[in-house]
């Protein structure tokens, strides 16, 4: 009979997060752990500025270069011995009104968050495709449901992020990879510090939160971990908001 609570465990599982270095990356990669996985954290920031977190192997990414996605999903697999599950954690933010956003700030983030998720689902698709079960989880944001102003390449790039959730879902079922994603309202991280400074902004923001209060780094990494898991193992294409009912009004 299995042990009550095993469908939510990870042991044994080969996990990749990228922008793992801190914030939510890092506590994803220290609840991945705790679960049993074998975690290699990836990030673009030198070692010096990463959180303490989970053993394993610490490679450095860039996911603006194809080369270096597909380098550093090779060394993880070699590393780990295969790979069960990548989290698509690395992004950025801009916090401009629409106008005063030029090409190069819209350029970054799109590439950042999109098209980098991207390199690197494609460049694991070779390794995730030849272990069942296999997934992964995006890090998406209510903000690729709703529009909130002075956000318009971070939203655009996380709306699209949520779509492309849903394509690779489809594309990849039959390989058995499932593709999911989560949606948290805005998270106390340093990559938020600039926007919470700005009291009228979170003024608005807590208004739109039923609950009242702001999600933690380790709500977002519990429902990491449980689309991660056998217990979601039915699960594929979807899009669990972590936001104190943001969503549902």
């Amino acid at each position: 009979m299995a042990q009550a609570g095993s469908a939510f465990r990870l042991d044994g599982r080969a996990a990749l997060v990228t922008g793992a270095a801190r914030g939510i990356g890092a506590e994803i990669a220290r609840v991945l752990a705790g679960l049993g996985a074998n975690v290699a954290r990836a990030d673009i920031l030198p070692e010096t500025e990463w959180e303490s977190g989970a053993a394993g192997p610490r490679l450095s990414l860039d996911v603006t270069s194809t080369a270096t996605c597909d380098a550093v999903v090779d060394r993880a697999a070699a590393a780990l011995g295969g790979l069960d599950l990548l989290v698509n954690n690395a992004g950025i933010n801009a916090y401009e009104a629409a106008e005063a956003t030029d090409d190069a700030m819209w350029n970054k983030v799109i590439d950042v968050n999109l098209t980098g998720a991207f390199r690197i689902s494609r460049a694991a698709y070779r390794h995730l495709s030849k272990r069942t079960p296999a997934a992964i989880v995006n890090v998406a944001s209510t903000i690729s449901f709703i529009a909130i102003k002075r956000n318009v390449p971070y939203g655009v790039s996380k709306a699209g992020l949520a779509h492309m959730t849903r394509i690779l879902a489809l594309e990849w079922a039959d390989r058995n990879i499932r593709v999911n994603a989560v949606a948290p309202t805005i998270v106390p991280t340093d990559m938020t510090a600039g926007i919470r400074a700005d009291p009228a902004y979170m003024k608005m923001r807590m208004a739109g939160i039923p609950m009242g209060r702001l999600p933690s780094t380790t709500d977002v990494a519990n429902a990491v971990a449980f689309l991660a898991s056998s217990a979601a193992g039915m699960i594929t294409g979807q899009v669990l908001a972590i936001d104190g009912g943001v969503l549902v009004q």
